[in-house]
């Protein structure tokens, strides 16, 4: 039998909290375009916690969830928005205890479709505003969504800020150095995540990172043809050109480097590809293609 609740509580949770839950529901429908529903029941916090105030303590986490969804959208923008109506298909937000010790006071993530605001045992009302900060939202529609795509959403999320804003001008000096127009850069981000998933000696934020790292490769390129003296040179650019009949760049991460330690570069089939293996991925980007003319 459930513990009775006190009449004073009841109250509270009455005149504080039950009255906010249909503001609340409009700011995060207005905010994500769809209808979501809040379904805490402010009875059950207290039984958990036996918090004096648990209305004003709900009031408070919904409060900042929504503060925290705002920073979310604002980040991330329609993708960000298009994942979490994806991944918390059932747009409700709900609240439990938990005894996961991966979560030190509070934190959230996605069950069952809801989005699900957590707090450990004896920790209901401590570190609210923490519970559902931007970073864990991230990481909470990460983990509930990365086994149904070949890229999780930090992944994709990283592309998008990091190197899709960039890579054009980088293309675009890799064309002026080789003397090349049309080039194609080829970053291999599904083929390249699915040999870096689970390898030992990653960063800890690497499929974050993906974006950023994968352009660092072909910047490193543009850096060290450029002090080769390819942009300027008729023929170093026409050497270049005769192998590249694909007029294409590849960055690959393999098991094996036929040559190098960190990177390498190597022709193949027309094709020039930047490679390097899963240990050194994030080590000596700047170093890319610095020994291109022992290949022509």
């Amino acid at each position: 039998m459930a513990t009775k609740v006190p009449l004073a509580i009841r109250k509270e949770i009455r005149d504080t909290w039950e009255p906010e839950v249909p503001k609340l529901e409009s700011q995060l429908a207005e905010m994500l375009g769809v209808p979501w529903k809040i379904e805490i029941d402010g009875a059950a916090m207290y039984r958990a916690s036996s918090h004096g105030q648990p209305g004003c303590m709900l009031k408070q986490y919904l409060e900042a969830t929504v503060h925290n969804l705002k920073e979310f959208v604002d980040k991330f923008g329609a993708n960000g928005k298009q994942e979490l109506d994806a991944v918390a298909s059932a747009h409700i937000i709900t609240m439990e205890e938990t005894d996961n010790t991966a979560i030190p006071y509070c934190g959230c993530d996605v069950y069952q479709g809801k989005l699900r605001i957590l707090f450990r045992k004896g920790c209901f009302a401590t570190n609210i505003k923490q519970a559902t900060y931007c970073d864990k939202l991230q990481e909470a529609l990460n983990m509930a969504g990365e086994a149904d795509a070949p890229l999780n959403f930090n992944a994709r999320s990283g592309i998008k800020a990091d190197y899709e804003p960039k890579i054009g001008i980088v293309k675009e000096r890799l064309e002026a150095i080789i003397g090349i127009q049309g080039l194609s850069v080829r970053p291999n981000f599904e083929a390249n995540y699915a040999a870096l998933d689970g390898k030992p000696g990653q960063a800890r934020d690497w499929q974050k990172l993906l974006g950023r790292y994968t352009l660092l490769y072909f910047q490193g390129l543009v850096d060290n043809l450029t002090l080769a003296g390819f942009e300027k040179d008729d023929m170093l650019q026409e050497g270049l050109q005769e192998v590249m009949e694909k007029k294409e760049i590849s960055f690959e991460v393999v098991d094996k480097l036929a040559k190098g330690t960190y990177n390498e570069v190597v022709l193949e089939n027309g094709v020039l590809c930047i490679r390097t293996v899963p240990a050194m991925y994030n080590s000596n980007m700047n170093k890319v293609g610095s020994k291109l003319l022992d290949l022509l």
